[in-house]
């Protein structure tokens, strides 16, 4: 599989060779998105990502993925202090120690809340046509 000219991932998705001669770079693959995509991360981003917090580097991921879709791909991801799904559309901070729930995140509401005259009030369903 070629990807653009960044490089090629093996068949079997579990390594990816950059064009520009770097090493081989170890890949787990992330569970299917709601269209059927397969996304891949390398061990070594979830190692970096990894020191960058220890050094007190706050980390935000940024995904145009539903947060559907995140939230599956959690497990898989690297810890960050924040979350950004759908383009931007909602935010979720992680919580860490103040949750007693397996997953510590809680969304950023009032960010949500700017949107609602466009996309409707979270957790209300709206058609598009009477958006």
């Amino acid at each position: 599989l070629k990807l653009g000219s960044l490089g090629t991932m093996t068949e079997d998705g579990a390594a990816f060779l950059p064009t520009d001669g770097g090493d081989m770079l170890q890949t787990r693959a992330l569970p299917p998105s709601s269209t059927g995509l397969i996304g891949y991360i390398s061990e070594q981003t979830l190692q970096l990502a990894a020191k960058l917090r220890q050094h007190g580097v706050r980390l935000v991921l940024v995904t145009g993925a539903r947060s559907t879709t995140l939230f599956q791909r959690l497990p898989y991801l690297p810890r960050a202090d924040a979350y950004v799904a759908e383009n931007g559309g909602r935010i979720f901070h992680d919580v860490g120690a103040d949750s007693w729930t397996a997953a510590p995140l809680q969304e950023d509401l009032n960010w949500r809340s700017k949107h609602d005259v466009v996309v409707g009030a979270a957790g209300r369903w709206r058609p598009p046509e009477e958006r």
